[in-house]
């Protein structure tokens, strides 16, 4: 392909090879079919000779792209005025497969094959050149199906006829306009009309030529429209089916949601010096966007596809005893710039600071940037005490106390999705407070992050046993947590070969900020309950190529045999917190501090001894000497009518504490009660020990579809209730007439010494920055019932 400013001309699709047959080579004994669920078939025929190198049986496999999506140059009809209409590419692999005679192809006639005024053809798409080729000309089209014996080799094939060609033209442009004023222009926007691609120019307008205007009957057809965009822009994707006729076709405004965007090179300073392999998160003011990633050991991050315009982030960590190293900032980018640069200087400061006043922060939940346009309140007084609306710093002012309670929500909506989310601090007492606030996010375009292949053997395995693999770049154990508990997923790269499928090897797609391999050997076959682990491999600090594959073989030489005890963990325990209905995660926490994630869902791993909590894990010697495993146990538990309990519990091993506490108990409302959509009070209780509490009432039906209602509050431990009141008029309240609600009560624990200094009243002013496992918790006891708002 030709290469334009960096960036592809089209976008490109490759088939997922999900159906095959393993086919021995040689001289056939009998026919092979092999067929995808849209309907394709590949028949090997009897007597033919198929080869494939030295193999002696070689796995055929089929995959499927749409016909607009058939890459390179396709050819065009030799008369003038016509195009080509495609069916659907079939991929056969390997492409070094080779058939005597050659193979037969067939596929359903949905475009109106069977009445073309000239036969319809195969093409084959050369894997050398990237020209599409005719392989075939007797083709036959019966009962519903083209049929053409032309599959001599591996490649993509696609059928093809000749119809009456025209326009098809129109504008591109994003979702700042409305019903009756068009959006601003997206230009350079990639535009496909079935498999014609262009470019739109800088108005946003395209033109598309040689489309295909009527089936190959002559009869009336549907164009596929897809529009991309990229480089300058917020990856976004929009497509449609437009119906077109002869001649020239104006599809009109066509909308893309996307905006202006760039890439950001951050760098981590603190005390004046580079400080590296750390988490990065940053979120724009528009457009939902949040990125994370780890940065290099020289303090530099780039992150991509960053909305321009206002951005922020909000990095904390804990520095000492009574000390808070924080990294807050709001930037903003020029709209016409792609890369830009931002320091991210760290400071060390007191975990509060003494005065009269807070400062409240409205901040995206994932990103840490700030969130403009949420309305803040002070105080508990129904429909009063609105403070003000935050702007593009995300923050608002009031007194130190916020007469007993601050409460921010935001009303984002984005590409038919709407979250209503509120958030209330309740009894604060700091210079500042966080409100961590969920909004409208895009569907993402890409899947996954930047990465280079690690491939290798896996040593020691035994293919009867079920195996898993875990890739993850190299992450902190808050963003473990984050990922297991709350589903906020720390990486995401491709697995082509899985040890789950064949054990004895794996091709892993690796971070290219550098990660860690995981593969784990269960004491059972795949699929067979419980999931215990038996034996575990890991290639950990992997610094791969971008782009390309390197080599490193795993031994799975950990053997899961030593015993690790926790004393007293189920003296104060609950009689329905059951450890056996528990699954457990499994990391490993290097002298680093970082984590690697070992392995998830373990039943089998841990049971209870008397009031001991008791592991058998891998033990911590040799290469694993001096470093830690992080035991994440969740469950839910079944309580009361109506009534459902949870536990998550986090343990350090060795050495680390746990003490299962009482379930929190909700006195009213009762499980199922219909409650006041005016608003109503929550009565509760918490176990001792917490260090705070943390409510939340989340919609479960009844919303609009693609909509979400949310209200979550942090407590102080001594609390007793909550009440959810009317807000004040003009802000939106997630509590709605004719909702069933999930409510649930949770208290953090913090095992031993808490980290903030004066509890709850330091945790508060840092409730996003610094997540649960950094501020000392151990583990959430739970307690939900469901309620109606009338």
């Amino acid at each position: 392909l030709d290469v334009v400013d960096q960036d592809l001309p089209q976008v490109l699709h490759v088939p997922d090879l999900a159906v095959g047959a393993a086919v021995p080579t040689g001289t056939q004994l009998a026919a092979t079919t092999v067929a995808t669920t849209s309907g394709e078939e590949l028949v090997v025929p009897l007597g033919a000779n198929v080869a494939n190198g030295a193999a002696a049986t070689v796995d055929l496999r089929l995959g499927v792209l749409q016909a607009a999506h058939l890459p390179g140059a396709l050819p065009t009809p030799a008369n003038a005025g016509e195009a080509f209409v495609w069916t659907r590419g079939v991929f056969v692999a390997p492409v070094g497969v080779a058939i005597a005679p050659a193979a037969g192809l067939s596929a359903p006639d949905e475009s109106g094959f069977a009445g073309a005024a000239s036969s319809p053809r195969l093409f084959r798409l050369d894997d050398v050149t990237g020209a599409w080729t005719e392989v075939a000309t007797a083709v036959t089209v019966a009962s519903g199906r083209i049929t053409a014996d032309g599959v001599a080799q591996g490649g993509l094939y696609a059928f093809a006829a000749p119809a009456l060609a025209g326009v098809v033209r129109g504008r591109i442009v994003d979702a700042s306009g409305t019903a009756t004023d068009p959006g601003a222009a997206v230009r350079d926007a990639l535009v496909r009309v079935d498999p014609v691609a262009v470019a739109a120019d800088a108005q946003g307008f395209f033109r598309c030529e040689g489309v295909a205007v009527q089936s190959p009957d002559g009869g009336a057809r549907s164009a596929a429209f897809a529009a991309f965009a990229g480089g300058s822009w917020l990856p976004a994707r929009a497509t449609a089916t437009a119906p077109i006729e002869p001649g020239d076709n104006d599809l009109g405004d066509r909308v893309l949601d996307t905006r202006w965007a760039g890439n950001v090179r951050l760098q981590q300073i603190r005390r004046g010096r580079a400080e590296g392999l750390l988490p990065v998160q940053m979120s724009g003011l528009r457009g939902g966007v949040a990125v994370a990633t780890t940065s290099g050991a020289d303090g530099i991050a780039l992150l991509e596809d960053v909305p321009n315009g206002y951005v922020g982030f909000d990095e904390a960590r804990v520095g000492g005893e009574r000390e808070v190293v924080l990294a807050q900032a709001v930037r903003r980018f020029d709209t016409t710039r792609r890369w830009n640069s931002v320091v991210q200087f760290a400071i060390d400061r007191s975990w509060s600071v003494s005065g009269r006043s807070t400062r409240i922060y409205a901040l995206d939940a994932l990103g840490g940037g700030p969130v403009e346009g949420v309305d803040v309140m002070q105080g508990d007084t129904a429909e009063r005490g609105r403070l003000d609306e935050t702007r593009e710093a995300g923050s608002v002012s009031a007194n130190r106390s916020v007469d007993g309670r601050a409460t921010g929500v935001a009303d984002t909506s984005l590409a038919g999705a709407r979250v209503v989310h509120a958030f209330s601090i309740v009894e604060p007492s700091s210079d500042r407070l966080e409100l961590p606030l969920q909004i409208a996010r895009p569907e993402p375009v890409g899947e996954f992050d930047r990465f280079g292949f690690v491939a290798g053997a896996v040593s020691g395995s035994d293919a009867a046993r079920g195996h898993a693999l875990r890739v993850t770049r190299r992450i902190a154990a808050q963003e473990w947590w984050n990922d297991v508990v709350d589903g906020v997923d720390a990486s995401s790269t491709p697995v082509d070969v899985d040890p789950a499928t064949v054990a004895d090897r794996f091709v892993a797609g690796v971070p290219a900020v550098g990660g860690n391999v995981a593969i784990a050997e269960f004491a059972a076959a795949a699929g067979v309950a419980p999931r215990t682990l038996a034996k575990l491999g890991l290639a950990v600090d992997l610094a791969p190529v971008e782009g390309a594959t390197i080599a490193r073989d795993v031994a799975l030489d950990l053997a899961a045999d030593a015993t690790f005890r926790v004393v007293d963990a189920f003296s104060d325990a609950p009689a329905a917190l059951d450890p056996a209905a528990m699954t457990m995660a499994l990391a490993l926490r290097q002298t680093s501090g970082r984590v690697v994630d070992a392995a998830r869902g373990l039943q089998g791993n841990h049971a209870r001894d008397g009031d001991d909590l008791v592991f058998t894990l891998p033990p911590l010697a040799g290469p694993l000497a001096g470093q830690s495993w992080l035991a994440l146990l969740q469950g839910e538990f079944a309580g009361a009518a109506g009534v459902t309990h949870g536990a998550t519990a986090l343990v350090t091993l060795p050495g680390g504490a746990c003490r299962f506490r009482a379930f929190p108990t909700i006195e009213a409302p009762a499980p199922a009660a219909n409650v006041l959509a005016s608003g109503f009070t929550v009565e509760f209780a918490l176990p001792s020990g917490a260090l705070h509490g943390w409510l939340e009432l989340r919609s479960v039906a009844g919303a609009a579809a693609g909509e979400t209602l949310l209200w979550q509050a942090a407590l102080p431990p001594d609390a007793t209730e909550f009440a959810f009141v009317r807000l004040p008029t003009g802000v939106t309240s997630p509590l709605r007439a004719g909702v069933t609600y999930e409510l649930t009560i949770a208290a953090m624990i913090a095992e031993g010494t808490q980290t903030p200094p004066r509890g709850h009243t330091d945790a508060f002013g840092w409730l996003r920055s610094i997540g649960a496992v950094e501020r000392g918790v151990t583990q959430v006891v739970r307690t939900t019932v469901q309620v109606t708002a009338q």
